[in-house]
């Protein structure tokens, strides 16, 4: 293959005149040519892979999400635990205490007194569907038990 010999045609002397490759032009061109196309292409792979797996720092935020919601959720588990034993204690109250000492039981809504009223987690609302939940969950949660 190295034998063949490639010509183009010059007008003025109306021949083919034989090509000539000088070794470092030939180098130069070749490294080049390669040089180029692995930077194209590491460039498409960083990009690909970046889209696809994430940077370091994604990935550890991404561990960090799973680990707070999953301690949300041990919360959630020991939120319910605290409101069983407060509706313990309020039912003691209401037939025990308040029996004793002669005054009249409280209802629930008593109890309950000052919910509603305008949506005070409207801060949670810029989190993912999932998360928001959660955590109006926990915090309205949290705050009955802060009222009882």
């Amino acid at each position: 293959m190295a034998d063949k010999n490639h010509f183009y045609y010059d007008h003025d002397k109306c021949e083919f005149v034989p090509v000539v490759y000088y070794t470092k032009k030939r180098l130069l061109h070749t490294l080049s040519f390669w040089l180029i196309n692995g930077i194209v292409l590491a460039s498409l792979g960083i990009t690909l892979l970046s889209y696809n797996i994430g940077t370091p720092s994604e990935i550890a935020l991404k561990a960090e999400n799973r680990t707070l919601l999953e301690q949300l959720e041990t919360t959630k588990v020991s939120i319910i635990d605290l409101e069983s034993r407060l509706h313990t204690i309020s039912e003691l109250d209401n037939e025990m205490y308040r029996s004793v000492l002669g005054l009249e039981p409280i209802s629930y809504e008593e109890r309950m007194a000052g919910t509603g009223g305008a949506d005070i987690y409207s801060e949670f609302d810029f989190y993912s569907e999932e998360t928001s939940e959660i955590l109006r969950w926990t915090a309205s949660r949290l705050d009955n038990i802060e009222r009882r």
